[in-house]
């Protein structure tokens, strides 16, 4: 768990409230060797209470607002990386998102 970036997570303006609690739920998984969390859509659907389906609709909303980055991967779990101004969230020689 990265606590700068759950504390980076809850001051973002402009976000709807499941938006942010993705946030802090990603930021809960991060791992600060890797630059990145995993955490399987279901297991964030149960932990916000909501279906796979929302969940990928916020994905997609926080990507469009420039503050996620999702590398979808095959056979496991997405990978995330928050995009921070302050925050580097990437691992060493990481430039930033690649798509």
């Amino acid at each position: 768990m990265s606590a700068k970036l759950v504390g980076w997570a809850l001051e973002q303006d402009g976000l709807e409230p499941q938006e942010k609690l993705l946030l802090v739920i990603l930021a809960d998984h991060f791992n600060d060797k890797e630059g990145a969390a995993w955490a399987g859509q279901a297991r964030i659907a149960r932990m916000m209470g909501v279906s796979d389906r929302q969940v990928r609709r916020l994905q997609v909303s926080l990507v469009e607002k420039g503050i996620l980055h999702v590398e979808h991967r095959t056979g496991s779990s997405n990978m995330y990386r928050m995009v921070t101004p302050d925050i580097m969230s990437y691992p060493s020689g990481h430039t930033g998102p690649t798509t």
